[in-house]
């Protein structure tokens, strides 16, 4: 209840509890698509050995403006890039006093090692020749080292860390994970399969645990509503949350009082005048289950919504 705008008689009576931290269904949906890279680059390994080979001979045959790094320790480049992303990234959540997700993402460091290595022993204890000799490279061996660890380890851990678009310390460990990947296999370090197939798994991991443990909500609630409200002119006294029609379980929900419109938040209010209205909020992070919603009904062809809204834009568009 701080933070009221001066130019208010009344400090609103507000009754809102905003969740620290909301599941977004893009996560899952990243956390698919990653899975189905993997898959592709495994199938792609397989069935097109020879075209995979020819990119990948490519891609070292211009690599000769930086034949020089061949003098310095592959193993060196690798440990200064896990300490310098693990060490940045960690104290910007730190500052940011996130303690809960400094510790998951640890967490998911050492589980991205840990899928890894899982992932190279069945594929090693696959069998398939022509799997593993795509997969294999200077710097790995058949068995739980067939695919480079350090890539799906760290993958996991800058996914987990938080989006790169809010935190500059999870963007810069992307900029140069990336880079030391270009590297390795440009010095046939490793092999172009084997890190696509490592950043992929890592990727997964990542947005799985990531989804599971949840994302810092961004919406508006409680205060923010009340000073968007008096930015159009009610001068809110109370505002109460229904509780009765929100979508915390994450089932989505339509109700008349929000014209139809998904996982809206629904909010009795009233202003200095005895006006009573009813307000409805909708947050960007369920723009993604709305639209798997719509999907789904068009799918079934029951119960499709009068409204189209896939986000917050489209709602105050509409």
């Amino acid at each position: 209840m701080s933070n009221v705008s001066p130019n208010s008689k009344h400090e609103p009576r507000i009754e809102d509890t905003p969740p620290k931290r909301n599941r977004d269904f893009a996560d899952l949906l990243h956390a698919l698509l990653a899975l189905l890279i993997g898959v592709a680059v495994i199938l792609f390994s397989i069935y097109l050995h020879g075209t995979a080979s020819g990119v990948q001979s490519d891609v070292r045959s211009a690599g000769h403006v930086v034949s020089w790094l061949m003098d310095v320790p592959t193993s060196l480049l690798q440990q200064l890039a896990i300490v310098f992303i693990t060490v940045s990234v960690l104290i910007q959540l730190l500052v940011a006093k996130e303690w809960l997700q400094s510790v998951v993402s640890i967490l998911a460091l050492i589980l991205g090692f840990a899928a890894i290595w899982g992932v190279s022993a069945l594929i090693s204890g696959s069998g398939n020749v022509t799997l593993i000799w795509a997969l294999l490279s200077n710097g790995t061996a058949v068995g739980i080292g067939l695919l480079p660890d350090f890539y799906a380890a760290m993958a996991a851990f800058l996914t987990v860390a938080g989006p790169r678009r809010t935190r500059s310390g999870a963007k810069w460990g992307w900029n140069i994970l990336y880079t030391v990947a270009v590297l390795f296999v440009v010095l046939s370090w490793n092999s172009l399969s084997g890190v696509l197939v490592s950043f992929a798994v890592g990727r997964t991991l990542g947005m799985l645990i990531r989804f599971m443990l949840g994302t810092q909500t961004n919406g508006a609630w409680g205060n923010q509503v009340v000073q968007a409200l008096r930015a159009i002119g009610i001068d809110v006294v109370s505002l109460s949350r229904r509780y009765g029609n929100d979508a915390e379980s994450g089932v989505l929900k339509t109700t008349l009082d929000d014209d139809l419109t998904e996982n809206s938040r629904i909010y009795d209010a009233s202003d200095s005048n005895g006006i009573q209205y009813t307000v409805s909020v909708l947050d960007n992070q369920a723009h993604t289950p709305g639209y798997l919603n719509q999907l789904w009904q068009w799918v079934r062809l029951t119960g499709v919504s009068m409204r189209r809204d896939r986000s917050s834009f489209d709602t105050i568009h509409h």
